[in-house]
């Protein structure tokens, strides 16, 4: 079965070399070898696995956060995955705020397949990465615009935000 942090640490390789000084530290996922990208032109993704076996890679892009208006936001996520091929949007709403929901988009890669055709999958893996990116540079301000909520920032706050938001 393929290296859960070894993995990890490789997409953190390849964020520093394509997105130097990108990377963030994330609570919580950081003792699995997880991180966040600061995404270049605004947006955040989280890159993550929860230590199980066997083991996903997750790939949680942020899109809003104190989305006060649930039914908007709801719709807006059933359209987007409705016309969507791949991962899916999430609207999470806290526990303790039961009037506002964080929206995501999730992607996640099943370990076992990892191991099928690393070649081919290394590909696959980036381009993951890649959507991942742009949905979280290239959705937020739209979404804001339709629905409300504050885009994910750049900072820890909304990082935390982002990985309970990602673990449901």
């Amino acid at each position: 079965m393929a290296d859960q942090q070894g993995v990890l640490a490789n997409l953190a390789a390849l964020i520093d070399s394509v997105l130097p000084g990108a990377r963030r530290y994330a609570p919580v996922v950081s003792h699995t070898g997880g991180f966040a990208i600061a995404v270049p032109g605004g947006g955040q993704v989280l890159v993550w696995s929860a230590p199980a076996k066997p083991w996903f890679l997750d790939f949680t892009a942020g899109i809003a956060r104190d989305v006060s208006d649930l039914g908007a936001a709801l719709s807006w996520v059933n359209e987007k995955n409705s016309s969507f091929n791949f991962g899916r949007f999430y609207a999470s709403i806290p526990a303790d705020a039961a009037e506002c929901a964080n929206v995501v988009y999730k992607d996640s890669i099943f370990s076992g397949l990892l191991d099928q055709a690393p070649q081919v999958l290394t590909g696959f893996v980036q381009d993951v990465l890649k959507l991942s990116t742009e949905v979280a540079r290239g959705e937020p301000q739209g979404f804001v615009q339709v629905v409300g909520g504050v885009p994910f920032a750049d900072t820890d706050d909304d990082r935390n935000v982002l990985v309970a938001a990602a673990m449901g």
